[in-house]
């Protein structure tokens, strides 16, 4: 039986293929053939199940700070440890002293709109330098504690993150900024470091070791919760500056001083920054969970495993009549809605189905979904309603090449938000992923509905 499987990819695909081609003008009776015959089953029963996730891998290039509480939702803080890349020489004329260096700062900066809460509402952070390196498997539940004194703060900060009463002028277009003020000492130390021994910036190790990085935590509010672009440290300086100018009605060249400013170190995505995020879950949505209700919530909160029938697909094909075949495709749909709320939370954009067993692994090497690895993703389409998986064809190519047993570990999935950048390729049409990560942008909430959900298996047989 296997063999006649792996002859059948060739040869049914072009039996097909060539009664198409024998009859341009209609392709309908050219399948009428009482030989070749389509399968298409759709009976499978799909189940699922709701579960608490209590971290993940939380590296991210988009830093979440602040905390938002949900009434009937569930409540949301994260605090911020990253690691920083420095600029591999100092662009300040070498004639600034360093009594010149009045300021240091540090930009928080992210993109309007780009928060879950109310822009308005007061909100407090604290900046501290760390004094440990941070660790490389690092989670969503790192606990800060030990690496940082919290006597100590760099940096305080009363802010909102409305563009009210800012400086629209000192704003990249599109993006709102907060600013702390840190340390004159520390700008200095930074500059004198440069100019006497660059060595420590020149790669993101050595600089790490000599300055671990920062941990940036919300200390009051629980109304605005901002997704962060890029934090940028700065000095500030003062230099003169020569100009002409009009005094008494005669033009004068004259001598002011004015203030710069350079930046030192920044956010980047080739060293470490990560989200310490917890949640809490409120109770109408525990209930619902407790109820049987297949809930996904993220970030920190539920993910959805399910059980696909592979054997009983594989019995399905092993148990029809034909001498060759093929298999065609497999789809799976899963209806989805929102859960009612106040805050608009909706469904998230994108779930990934990947094996239990490689849940980790995937986000630790930085996978994208790949049939051949038995990882898939669906986008949930506002139209249907649904979650489509519709490339999941491999999976069963593979299952029937190893014999046709499936192992339990081929059948025990879970379902996880994730965000996916794409990339199109205008040569071929083609839209392929580039980066998946778990979901963190803003929180999403929805309900899974399991009992319409749809296993469609389609392949070809020849007798």
């Amino acid at each position: 039986m296997k063999l006649k499987f792996l002859l059948a990819l060739a040869a049914v695909s072009g039996l097909l293929a060539l009664a198409a081609c024998e009859d341009s003008s209609n392709i309908g009776p050219s399948l009428v053939d009482p030989n070749v015959q389509i399968n298409v089953d759709s009976s499978f029963v799909i189940t699922g199940k709701s579960f608490h996730q209590k971290d993940f891998d939380s590296r991210s290039a988009t830093l979440l700070l602040g905390a938002v509480d949900m009434k009937g939702v569930g409540s949301y803080n994260s605090s911020i440890v990253t690691q920083l890349m420095a600029a591999t020489s100092l662009s300040m004329p070498d004639s600034i002293i360093l009594d010149s260096i009045s300021g240091m700062g540090l930009k928080l900066s992210f993109r309007k709109g780009a928060l879950t809460g109310d822009s308005l509402a007061p909100c407090q952070l604290k900046v501290f330098q760390l004094d440990r390196q941070l660790p490389a498997n690092i989670k969503s539940s790192f606990d800060p504690t030990g690496y940082y004194n919290p006597s100590s703060p760099i940096g305080v900060k009363n802010y909102t993150a409305s563009v009210l009463g800012q400086d629209s002028a000192k704003n990249v277009a599109g993006f709102t900024t907060i600013r702390v003020d840190l340390p004159v000492s520390m700008g200095r130390k930074f500059v004198q470091q440069y100019r006497t021994d660059a060595s420590v910036f020149q790669w993101p190790s050595t600089f790490n070791q000599y300055f671990p990085g920062l941990y940036i935590e919300n200390t009051f509010g629980k109304g605005c919760m901002v997704n962060i672009t890029v934090a940028e440290m700065s000095v500030y300086y003062q230099r003169a500056k020569r100009s002409m100018e009009i005094i008494n009605d005669s033009a004068q060249w004259v001598t002011r001083s004015h203030r710069d400013s350079v930046t030192l170190f920044s956010t980047a995505p080739e060293v470490l920054s990560s989200n310490n995020l917890r949640m809490s879950i409120a109770e109408p949505i525990v209930n619902m969970v407790n109820n049987g209700k297949v809930v996904v919530m993220s970030p920190c909160g539920y993910l959805a495993s399910v059980r696909i029938p592979a054997q009983e697909l594989i019995d399905k094909y092993y148990g029809t009549d034909f001498d060759m075949a093929v298999v065609n495709n497999l789809v799976l749909s899963i209806p989805a809605h929102s859960i009612a709320n106040d805050y608009g939370l909706k469904p998230a954009p994108n779930l990934l189905l990947v094996r239990r067993c490689d849940m980790e692994s995937f986000f630790a090497n930085n996978e994208i979904p790949n049939e051949a690895k038995k990882s898939f993703y669906g986008s949930y389409s506002s139209s249907t309603g649904k979650y489509t998986f519709s490339s999941m064809r491999q999976y069963i190519v593979d299952l029937l090449a190893e014999g046709g047993k499936v192992k339990d570990e081929d059948m025990d999935f879970v379902l996880i938000p994730v965000y996916l950048e794409t990339e199109y390729n205008a040569y071929n049409k083609n839209t392929y992923v580039t980066s998946c990560t778990p979901y963190i942008y803003q929180p999403t909430l929805g309900e899974l509905d399991f009992s319409k959900a749809q296993l469609k298996f389609t392949f070809g047989t020849k007798k």
